[in-house]
């Protein structure tokens, strides 16, 4: 029990405190009112902690819905590991501190009629005191194994890490029927596992994109069978002068085609790119010999490249090589072993000017080969490259696809747009393709 003067444990078979000298006898006093609780054990704590992080799921889910764009901002959460935990932790600290410091226990606690209170005194804790703990439940989660099975190991007092950096201990506060929690708990702990070990399908996942999906699923496949040193190697110089003169030039073109001319024409040279970090990135095919232009992002710290072309069927080709990337300019130029393939060919953005008509065809949100039509609005220069401004409609997974003129000639690579914007969409100059070809 405590001593209900200075607030220190002390055996309970004394009469008096060893450390103020004070009598725990007297039945005058309100010693009464310190009753000896139990301290809660690991079970019962583990079937809180399932309830807590379905309520925290709740609402993280609610806050991607309540925030605009909210679709955008949940696919961000899904695409962008740093910032999907930096939210994650945000709100599991925001979650504790708030219930800790106004109710001493959190939602998952309270069905299980559970309370947080001071180690020594057993009182409410402060909101310094919720807020390390709240922190310090960060660093048990890390290390789920010893941080919270130290409940467990902890016979005495049952005291996680979070629990003994913030020198609190966890009672049962009174008793309950506990067959609702137990129940909420099983479920919430069949959910989660049934997350980790289901096989993850992509044609389950693409379900949406119906007839597509299946470049995505056979993308996938390629990715998990293809051997981890194959990707990506940089061409030498020797071979790498072989391959510009296969690069075809664009023949002279004065008439002007129409977008359905233009779809025909290219639709089979726009290739979908899928690395391990994700599916669906677009691209564009410049030479018969398998040379294809993308951006540098769609790639960026991949280990594993794979090439899906859509000709007379679908064929899935491993990249091994890498001819030229440029980080600054957002660009690669990869080399895929094929020939005779569906090309596109480039022409000179330097001719391009506000106002002129563009297409876009490409892999938005992984619908394969779509075409969109708009105006270069204006030529801007971000961090000393170069960009269209264009009105042509692009999304995620439009990035790396062409850029095409009214002639039908590639003089641009779509690379990003404004979330915030309207229609606000940006392509990179071919020319700056050729110049790193050149050099």
């Amino acid at each position: 029990m405590f001593c209900k003067y200075c607030g220190k444990e002390t055996p309970e078979e004394v009469n008096f405190c060893k450390y103020c000298g004070k009598s725990l006898t007297d039945e005058t006093s309100s010693a009464k009112e310190v009753v000896e609780k139990k301290y809660s054990a690991f079970w019962i704590r583990f079937g809180a902690y399932l309830i807590d992080w379905l309520f925290i799921v709740i609402a993280l889910l609610t806050l991607s819905f309540l925030t605009p764009p909210s679709f955008y901002w949940f696919s961000l959460l899904i695409e962008e590991e740093g910032i999907f935990l930096i939210v994650i932790f945000s709100v599991v600290i925001i979650y504790h501190i708030l219930f800790l410091s106004t109710y001493s226990s959190t939602p998952g606690k309270m069905l299980y009629g559970l309370d947080v209170v001071e180690h020594r005194t057993r009182k409410k804790i402060t909101s310094g005191k919720a807020i390390i703990r709240s922190l310090s439940y960060i660093i048990s989660s890390f290390v789920f194994l010893l941080g919270f099975l130290w409940i467990a190991i902890d016979r005495k007092k049952h005291q996680g890490w979070h629990d003994k950096i913030a020198k609190t201990v966890v009672i049962s506060n009174k008793k309950k029927r506990l067959v609702f929690p137990i129940a909420l708990s099983m479920i919430t702990f069949a959910l989660f596992a049934y997350q980790t070990i289901k096989p993850h399908q992509y044609q389950d996942f693409y379900s949406y994109l119906g007839k597509d999906s299946e470049i995505m699923y056979l993308i996938e496949e390629k990715i998990k069978s293809q051997p981890d040193d194959l990707c990506c190697s940089y061409i030498d110089d020797d071979e790498f002068s072989e391959y510009l003169p296969k690069i075809p030039s664009a023949p002279s073109a004065e008439d002007e085609k129409s977008a359905n001319e233009i779809y025909e024409d290219l639709k089979n040279a726009v290739v979908v790119i899928g690395t391990e970090m994700g599916v669906g990135g677009s691209g564009f095919i410049i030479s018969p010999s398998g040379l294809i232009v993308t951006n540098e992002h769609i790639i960026e710290g991949a280990e594993k490249i794979v090439v899906a072309v859509e000709n007379e069927g679908i064929e899935v080709f491993d990249v091994k090589h890498i001819l030229v990337k440029n980080p600054q300019k957002d660009l690669a130029v990869l080399k895929i072993d094929a020939e005779d393939l569906p090309y596109a060919y480039m022409g000179d953005s330097e001719l391009a000017s506000p106002g002129k008509g563009v297409y876009a065809i490409g892999n938005p949100e992984g619908y394969v080969k779509t075409i969109s039509s708009g105006i270069i609005s204006q030529v801007r220069e971000f961090y000393e490259v170069k960009h269209f401004q264009i009105t042509t409609p692009i999304s995620g997974g439009s990035s790396g696809g062409p850029l095409i003129n009214q002639k039908g000639e590639i003089i641009g690579i779509t690379t990003m747009f404004h979330i915030y914007g309207q229609n606000l969409n940006f392509a990179i100059p071919i020319n700056y393709v050729k110049e790193l070809l050149e050099q």
